[in-house]
């Protein structure tokens, strides 16, 4: 993909893309690949997140966690909604962020 449309990574598409944009240039138009939809929200969400917050910049947004692994999972939790790995187990609320990590 970066070879062929290297702008396919900015934020600016990346906030756009959709289930079939996903199926077709991420997984080559493989039906095997579940939550595809979700997968391109997601994508969609920390677009616009980097773009409004951290001026479009990866880099910025790990930079602003001062490389600090449990900050840099709080930052992803807190900013990407997607990444809220929550439940409620026995009248508890449960935290588990593996995709965060």
């Amino acid at each position: 993909i970066i070879e062929e449309e290297p702008t396919f990574f900015t934020c600016k598409e990346l906030s756009q893309v959709d289930e079939a944009v996903i199926r077709k240039r991420v997984f080559d138009d493989n039906q095997k690949f579940c939550l595809v939809s979700e997968r391109a929200r997601i994508i969609r969400e920390m677009a616009i997140v980097l773009e409004e917050k951290f001026d479009s910049s990866f880099l910025k947004f790990v930079e602003a966690s001062d490389f600090d692994c449990p900050t840099l999972v709080r930052m992803i939790v807190e900013n990407i909604s997607g990444f809220r790995d929550e439940a409620i187990y026995k009248g508890e609320q449960v935290f588990f962020y593996k995709r965060a990590q």
